[in-house]
């Protein structure tokens, strides 16, 4: 029986231990840790590193597609919001398997902004005969000054995100998060992955 709840105690002492690393940064040195929430009124620290979720709800119609973000990021950032067309001779099948991509040139491409509970809304006018393609990305070279200083300019503070992006903007490794969703024909609903 002491084993027992010498265990459960280790167990639960140690479930508590996590050290989040960026792959932009050396490994931290003794004595230094890293956290991957923001210290209230010290988001500027230079050490600290951020985890950043983007998931929402998307319901459709034949007129309209209304968008509902959820994320960790804070207030004032900003999201864009890509939405590209399927070709129409594309079967649901060919689509759902990745057989066909969607257009490379958006119908539509918005900026929106995360309110102080991490919400962003956004509706959009579509056609009932298409299938869309819907990306939600956080681009840390669209966010204004204040966010930079949280996030970095490159994005170099985000550290576990679902669906990071590295990619290159202006000969610079930029890290960005996205996620995305079909969006049918008939009236129904879709979750951002």
């Amino acid at each position: 029986m002491y084993r027992v709840c010498l265990m459960l105690a280790l167990l639960l002492l140690l479930s508590g231990c996590r050290i989040e690393m960026s792959l932009d940064e050396a490994p931290a040195g003794p004595g230094t840790a890293q956290s991957s929430v923001p210290a209230s009124g010290n988001t500027s620290a230079q050490n600290e590193s951020l985890s950043i979720f983007i998931n929402g709800d998307i319901e459709y119609d034949e007129s309209q597609i209304n968008l509902k973000a959820y994320t960790s990021l804070q207030e004032g950032a900003l999201l864009k919001v890509i939405l590209r067309e399927y070709p129409k001779e594309a079967s649901l099948r060919e689509i759902f398997n990745d057989e066909v991509q969607p257009a490379e040139t958006p119908v539509v491409e918005e900026l929106i902004e995360v309110d102080s509970k991490g919400k962003s809304t956004l509706t959009l006018e579509r056609q009932a005969d298409i299938v869309y393609f819907m990306v939600v990305q956080f681009n840390p070279e669209l966010q204004p000054d204040e966010i930079k200083e949280v996030y970095g300019a490159r994005g170099e503070k985000v550290v576990v995100a679902s669906n990071v992006e590295h990619y290159e903007y202006e000969g610079e490794t930029m890290i960005g998060v996205t996620t995305s969703a079909n969006i049918g024909m008939r009236p129904s609903w879709a979750y951002l992955q």
